[in-house]
């Protein structure tokens, strides 16, 4: 292209010498002002044609007329089209916070289930936050490193299958260990959904989708209590965690 511009700016020069020497003569005869008004013009002339021909190569290149010359920007979606990526994540936002709280109602029917005291089933919410608060540390790393979409399907994966252990444990042992999985894998929608939002979108949609994601974030803990006393109440504290199953899948 460089050599093209170079071309047109020599084409100009050999194709006006009527105004070269009107210059010449102006300036002679004491026209300063004139030759210097011509030579603007001449290049207004020039950068005109310049902007003419980068408009055209830009327009062969694909891109609109409104817009500058950037062969190598990345092309976003406008806005309205991630409503359903939005919602999506959104929900793998609130899979983490909905865990936490969901089966509080059911602790004192899983102690005596397993015949263990109330503080002993107060443990399975410290063997899942724990894991859950390093994890968050590790998730944006691992998603860098393996892609968003694989590493979030296989956490996801091993969540459903730890809720699907929480529902069938028979005893609180594996209760508890099922509980320490969960912690390990749910947070992966919290922050590598936030990644995604990151690399997909940009300006005010962004800003949008993440204050959506950290709205539903917040609502969480205070519905999964309602959700999990009603699901206590109807089926026993086993269907909590079968909704978690059903939720995550």
């Amino acid at each position: 292209m460089f050599g093209e511009e170079n071309a047109l700016w020599r084409a100009d020069d050999r194709g006006k010498p009527s105004e070269r020497k009107a210059g010449q003569k102006a300036a002679k005869g004491g026209g300063e002002r004139r030759a210097e008004v011509i030579l603007k013009l001449r290049d207004i002339r020039r950068i005109g044609k310049l902007a003419e021909r980068s408009k055209a190569v830009a327009m062969e290149a694909g891109q609109a007329d409104d817009q500058p010359f950037m062969p190598h920007a990345p092309q976003f979606r406008p806005a309205g089209t991630h409503r359903k990526l939005a919602f999506q994540l959104a929900a793998l936002s609130a899979v983490g916070p909905f865990c936490i709280d969901a089966y509080l109602p059911s602790m004192p029917e899983i102690a005596s289930t397993f015949g263990v005291g109330l503080a002993a089933v107060q443990q399975t919410l410290t063997a899942y936050m724990v894991p859950f608060a390093v994890m968050t540390l590790w998730h944006g790393a691992i998603s860098d490193a393996f892609g968003r979409r694989r590493v979030i399907l296989i956490l996801l994966g091993l969540f459903v299958g730890a809720s699907l252990g929480c529902a069938l444990s028979p005893s609180f042992s594996s209760l508890l260990i099922c509980r320490m999985l969960q912690g390990l894998t749910a947070g992966a929608g919290m922050v590598i959904g936030r990644a995604i939002i990151r690399d997909v979108i940009q300006g005010d949609e962004a800003q949008r989708m993440m204050a959506l994601v950290t709205t539903i974030f917040a609502v969480a803990p205070a519905v999964a209590p309602v959700i999990g006393g009603w699901l206590h109440h109807w089926f026993g504290w086993r269907a909590v965690f079968v909704f978690m199953t059903v939720f995550a899948t």
